[in-house]
């Protein structure tokens, strides 16, 4: 099987002949389709960042193709950055770079979910790429719960930034409802067959955890389990655990695809694709299994993840917290809407329409807000949060992702991917971007001035926030030798 993506990267790559011209009138294009710009084959005036993608993602020409698509992704994202930004982004990288012994406890992402909304993530996910992959990690585990499974299982197989643009942009999510079986076959499946072709030049018709072991990545995407007698009615407490990791054969497009399992709010509870979403375990045990985000504490799968690695900390079971980049989103408050907008909205949806996004507001309300678990364990500073409400800089117009809203249009999308990332597009925003967010949570400027002799590190800061936070004690210095920034 090959996919339309890998034919345009196989030959863009090694062909120039094709090429648009250097510069594009806005950063969507760049960035979705990146080998296709010359400027992006050209090394950065940065001479740092150009250094870190010529040493840690494409040494030379002997490395593999997609490594070479990774360098110029990587260009294509920074080249598309404002100087503000860029600016903001080398010191995001110097910091993290200024302390390359707690390098390897960044581990994966933790991906909210949220339907339409996750994908304002992309944009994150984007720039989280990009400087993980300049500071030479790869991420190894990916949480992620409803739609933001999608994006965790994406990651598992190292999909593309472009890929990811793409597949957020172009996707028309209306034609998936209401068949689970479509969702899973005709889109999930082709994303993570992309992703998994591209980076390791295999043809596969399947993507189960075995494809995983060998990339040597870990996915969990969590789902909600219900006894039949009472399904689907019992939504607001589920039982949520990891979709099983000890079926090694299960495909993780049907994972993700359960893991989205929204029965009688998108799809129709009646249709056995979505309705009677299940799978039978090792014991032969049957089970029936829906989406978790709509209990205020599965939306953004800390609890499952971070929150108990921090436990084990504390218990003196392991030497190190592990780092996670928690990648979530903001609902759209109706008072955030302009009048216009609202009318311009309900005139163009059906009563149906109209009645499940009311719903999705009466249930948005009562899921409460997923950062508050972040705050609790003290894991503020790895969190990061997609706006799904900008305008759109060429139109005047406003782009806005809300729970219901499938019929957003595509140039819409494109506007929320770029505006959380932010391209140079974006002037005097209203809320506060990816690169914004990374610098304000995680950068000491003493630190980057002392050149690390002074101040704190990310790692540092985010370290200290949950020792707080859990009231861990230090004490042990024998226990824990390796935190001397700690004021015992």
């Amino acid at each position: 099987m090959v996919y339309h993506s890998a034919k345009v990267y196989s030959t863009a790559l090694f062909s120039r002949n094709g090429f648009l011209p250097k510069l594009s009138t806005n950063q969507i294009n760049p960035l979705r389709q990146p080998t296709l710009y010359q400027l992006n084959f050209h090394e950065l005036d940065d001479s740092y960042l150009e250094k870190l993608i010529q040493t840690n993602i494409y040494p030379g020409q002997n490395e593999l193709p997609q490594d070479h698509i990774r360098a110029i992704e990587a260009r294509a994202l920074i080249n598309s950055l404002s100087e503000e930004q860029k600016t903001k982004f080398i010191k995001v990288v110097k910091a993290f770079d200024l302390d390359k012994e707690n390098l390897d406890k960044i581990k994966g992402m933790i991906i909210a979910g949220g339907e339409i909304r996750v994908i304002a993530s992309s944009g994150i996910i984007m720039v989280i790429n990009v400087l993980t992959q300049l500071l030479g990690i790869k991420l190894k585990q990916f949480h992620g719960t409803s739609a933001g499974s999608i994006h965790a299982a994406s990651q598992a197989v190292h999909s593309l930034n472009s890929c990811t643009f793409k597949n957020s942009a172009d996707t028309n999510f209306i034609d998936y409802v209401p068949d689970r079986k479509k969702l899973e076959r005709e889109w999930i499946l082709p994303f993570l067959i992309e992703g998994y072709q591209l980076h390791t030049g295999k043809k596969t018709s399947e993507i189960t955890r075995e494809h995983l072991d060998e990339l040597g990545t870990e996915v969990h995407l969590y789902v909600a389990e219900l006894p039949r007698r009472i399904f689907p009615f019992n939504y607001l407490n589920p039982d949520v655990y990891p979709l099983p990791n000890d079926i090694k054969s299960m495909p993780i497009a049907y994972a993700a695809s359960a893991s989205s399992n929204m029965p009688g709010l998108f799809f129709n509870p009646l249709d056995k694709t979505f309705g009677n979403c299940s799978h039978i375990d090792n014991d032969g045990k049957k089970h029936y299994v829906f989406d978790p985000g709509l209990h205020p504490n599965h939306s953004l799968p800390v609890e499952f993840s971070l929150a108990h690695d921090i436990q084990r900390f504390k218990k003196g079971l392991t030497n190190a917290i592990p780092f996670y980049f928690i990648v979530g989103n903001k609902r759209v408050k109706d008072s955030k809407i302009p009048e216009k907008e609202k009318r311009e909205f309900y005139k163009n949806t059906t009563l149906t329409e109209r009645a499940i996004i009311n719903l999705s507001k009466f249930i948005d309300k009562f899921c409460g807000d997923p950062r508050q678990k972040v705050e609790e364990i003290g894991a503020q500073r790895a969190y990061v949060e997609a706006t799904c409400i900008t305008k759109d800089p060429s139109t005047g117009e406003i782009a806005m992702l809300n729970t219901g809203n499938l019929n957003i249009s595509k140039a819409k999308r494109e506007v929320l991917i770029c505006a959380n990332i932010p391209t140079k597009d974006f002037k005097d925003l209203e809320f506060q971007s990816t690169i914004d967010q990374l610098y304000e949570n995680l950068v000491d400027e003493e630190y980057i001035r002392s050149n690390g002799k002074k101040g704190l590190s990310p790692y540092q800061k985010y370290f200290n926030d949950i020792v707080c936070a859990n009231d861990i004690k230090m004490g042990r210095l024998e226990t824990y030798p390796s935190y001397p920034w700690i004021s015992l």
